[in-house]
């Protein structure tokens, strides 16, 4: 195994103090078990809206995100990261409930999307 490049490991710094910083429900951590470390630093640089919008994603049709969750590619978190950037001066109550966000619709999606 190679060495772990500096850039490598201040990303793997910020995901673990993203992690242990948050409340993460029983639910959430299943779903973050099987995760790369890619998966969950593209995670901790969203703002809690987007990470609603993922959960909305991931959650299966009908049902809630507690009911489980489906795959999602790192490249489409990425996406989503993009249009939802994490603010750093949030509020510990924004980080702490992200399940509370209303997750827009695809059209405010695209919209959104747009204006970047």
């Amino acid at each position: 195994m190679g060495a772990i490049g500096v850039n490598d490991a201040q990303k793997l710094v910020s995901t673990a103090d993203w992690l242990t910083n948050r409340f993460s429900s029983k639910d959430e951590m299943n779903w973050f078990e099987p995760l790369s470390p890619s998966h969950l630093y593209e995670l901790s640089r969203m703002s809690s809206n987007g990470y609603g919008v993922v959960q909305k994603e991931v959650s299966c049709p009908d049902f809630t995100f507690n009911a489980g969750q489906q795959s999602i590619s790192v490249r489409r978190l990425e996406q989503i990261r993009r249009s939802y950037l994490k603010n750093e001066a949030m509020s510990n109550e924004e980080s702490i409930s992200p399940q509370s966000v209303q997750v827009p619709s695809v059209e405010a999606q695209e919209v959104h999307r747009g204006r970047h």
